[in-house]
């Protein structure tokens, strides 16, 4: 169940990075959590100790300027607590 919820918000994160205007490097951080989403979802690898907190500085980071995407990230780290992450 987990999986999939995390597989939802994986793609309406990479919605998000598709239509939002920002920053290479927030493009850039925000793919690198998509990325490892999907491979944790795919079963290649489990999620890292450290995906929780990266989760967390990333919504800190998208709050004010754009805070549904940050809805989004506080779910995902919810979702990862829920699994021990």
């Amino acid at each position: 169940m987990e999986k999939q919820q995390l597989r939802e918000y994986s793609d309406q994160l990479t919605t998000y990075l598709n239509d939002m205007d920002a920053s290479p490097q927030e493009r850039e951080a925000l793919q690198a959590l998509i990325n490892e989403l999907q491979t944790h979802v795919n079963g290649v690898d489990a999620p890292s100790n450290t995906m929780s907190e990266q989760v967390d500085e990333l919504a800190s980071l998208f709050e004010t300027n754009h805070p549904t995407l940050a809805g989004v990230l506080n779910n995902v780290m919810v979702t990862l607590t829920s699994m021990g992450v």
